[in-house]
């Protein structure tokens, strides 16, 4: 009974305080380098271009990255070379659009919006 114990114990112990003590896959990395490793995949990429706007408003600051790709198929490489596994290491509340064009050459266009509050 005792040895049924200490397994329940060690069990929660696990499940729930073991989550908490983990560290946050970006802790010790700000967005800026975030922005700058996003930035260095895309100047690695043919005909991609990366737009970055921060507006402050009312205590909240939103950050709007925006990639645009001559065709779709650049896009898709950068996000099979793990461009969307940055998304989650940014601070705040975090949206991806991505907008395919309707022209000819099948352009893409992928939006990050980045609101957090202002520090």
């Amino acid at each position: 009974m005792k040895r049924l114990i200490y397994i329940t114990v060690a069990l929660c112990f696990t499940v729930f305080a073991m989550p908490v003590m983990a560290h946050h896959m970006a802790e010790g990395i700000v967005d800026e380098e975030i922005y700058e490793m996003i930035d260095t995949m895309v100047a690695d990429t043919p005909h991609a271009t990366l737009d970055l706007t921060q507006v402050a408003d009312g205590g909240m600051v939103t950050t709007i990255v925006t990639i645009e790709t001559d065709a779709a198929k650049f896009l898709e490489d950068m996000i099979a070379e793990g461009l969307m596994d940055y998304f989650p290491m940014l601070d705040g509340e975090i949206t991806v659009l991505i907008e395919y064009g309707s022209d000819n050459n099948r352009s893409a266009t992928m939006t990050i919006i980045q609101v957090e509050p202002v520090e």
